[in-house]
């Protein structure tokens, strides 16, 4: 069975590397197979900006540094939202369950408004 896990939406600090929080893998984990993250947008963002940067994963429990992919670009749509990125990016990495895992992002340019960012990792049970 695969697990989805998601963190929440933090402020993705602009072009300084930026905890996204911590994952934990439930119990009974098996597999790490895939990750991905995305820039959430925020209020008054323009269609000027772009939304690319780096995620980092860490983990002081599995050996899966250094972990590096492109976060998936998103598009500013006219009304000042933006669509959802959806690549996941695979991996294969035993686990047991119980691991952390934390989430980093660095974008590549400066946002003007308040930028979000998460990331989310498919793990199989």
């Amino acid at each position: 069975m695969l697990k989805y896990l998601v963190s929440s939406a933090v402020a993705a600090g602009d072009t300084t590397k930026t905890s996204l929080g911590v994952i934990q893998l439930p119990a009974g984990s098996k597999a790490l197979l895939g990750a991905w993250c995305y820039a959430c947008g925020g209020p008054g963002e323009t269609t000027l900006e772009n939304k690319t940067g780096i995620c980092e994963l860490e983990s002081p429990d599995i050996n899966i540094q250094p972990c590096q992919f492109p976060i998936e670009q998103t598009t500013m749509l006219t009304g000042g939202s933006n669509s959802v990125a959806t690549k996941v990016w695979p991996m294969s990495a035993a686990v047991k369950g119980g691991e952390r895992i934390t989430g980093y992002i660095t974008m590549d340019m400066a946002i003007t408004a308040a930028n979000l960012a998460r990331y989310g990792l498919v793990v199989e049970v």
